[in-house]
């Protein structure tokens, strides 16, 4: 299963879309975590539907991290002779940034949570 020149461009523009995907989930999980501490240190509850955002937010780190990986093994099986001409380095690096983000949405949760507790 060879990709023509038409597929690389393709290729690219997924990998450039699951990179920014990627950072920006970065991002809120960033924003979700300041959040869970501000609450936290207000001693005020934290709205649910944040607490309920953050839950389901993180089961979509799940199906992205799936989705990375399994992209990463299609790259790699239907590019074999032209992976050098296609960097796939944006998909790498998204699939190592999906679990930072993990973790720093758990930490969110656990804050928003415990300022639920206080409230």
């Amino acid at each position: 299963m060879m990709l023509q020149s038409n597929g690389n461009t393709k290729v690219l523009k997924v990998q450039r879309i699951y990179f920014l995907i990627s950072l920006g989930m970065i991002l809120l999980s960033g924003i979700l975590f300041v959040l869970g501490y501000v609450f936290t240190q207000a001693v005020e509850s934290a709205p649910v539907v944040i607490l309920t955002f953050a839950v389901y937010f993180l089961y979509y780190h799940i199906a992205h991290f799936l989705f990375g990986f399994g992209s990463l093994i299609y790259y790699i099986r239907g590019i074999r002779k032209k992976i050098f001409q296609i960097n796939v380095f944006k998909t790498i690096a998204g699939i190592l940034f999906t679990p930072v983000s993990a973790i720093i949405l758990y930490a969110a949760i656990l804050l928003l949570a415990l300022s639920n507790c206080a409230g």
